[in-house]
């Protein structure tokens, strides 16, 4: 990462290869790289000749804790990150193993730190971050690695995002709960994925 942001800084000519390069493989391990992300995206951007949302093709969560008091900011950043990179080809959710997930913010505390689930509730609204994530699902997207523990609801949430992934070549999803599962799960429609692989 150092040698690619050096790259950019170098001259002229290298400017726009390794921008290229530096924007093409986005990993966010901190909540305020969120905001970051947005900002360099978003439409009060610095100016440029590059569309720098144009040039990320892979978008990582990987351990990214969200606390509480931030919570409405970062969803409305997720968000946009998730509109504005159209040429997205894989992302993965990685939650961090030590904090829960929430659904509910106004329960926590201000300091309570938790793992978003905007990312996997489903939300057919555009302008939501599961909305947003479902779009990029059935355009680009080929590779999809959701690394949550997966039990009915979380099958049924699941089964609506990957019901607009035809473009998906690769699916990792984390451990799935053993259980009976009701009707509701089991009368779901089976999915057609021509394109998946692995």
């Amino acid at each position: 990462l150092r040698t690619r942001k050096a790259l950019v800084a170098t001259c002229k000519a290298f400017f726009g290869p390794a921008t290229e390069v530096l924007y093409e493989d986005i990993v966010i391990r901190r909540m305020g790289q969120i905001p970051a992300l947005a900002r360099t995206l978003g439409p009060h951007a610095p100016e440029s000749n590059l569309d720098v949302a144009s040039l990320i093709r892979r978008l990582r969560m990987d351990g990214c804790v969200v606390w509480a008091a931030c919570a409405d900011v970062v969803r409305e950043d997720l968000r946009l990150i998730l509109q504005r990179c159209t040429a997205l080809r894989a992302f993965s959710f990685h939650p961090h193993p030590h904090f829960p997930f929430s659904t509910d913010i106004d329960l926590l505390r201000p300091s309570d730190g938790f793992n978003p689930s905007w990312l996997i509730e489903p939300d057919p609204n555009y302008d939501s971050v599961g909305g947003a994530l479902r779009e990029r699902l059935a355009s680009n997207l080929r590779v999809f690695d959701l690394a949550v523990e997966l039990d009915e609801p979380g099958l049924i949430s699941l089964h609506w995002f990957l019901s607009s992934a035809s473009q998906l070549a690769e699916l990792k999803l984390g451990r799935v709960e053993h259980q009976g599962y009701t009707h509701k799960l089991l009368g779901l429609p089976p999915l057609c994925m021509p394109s998946l692989r692995e």
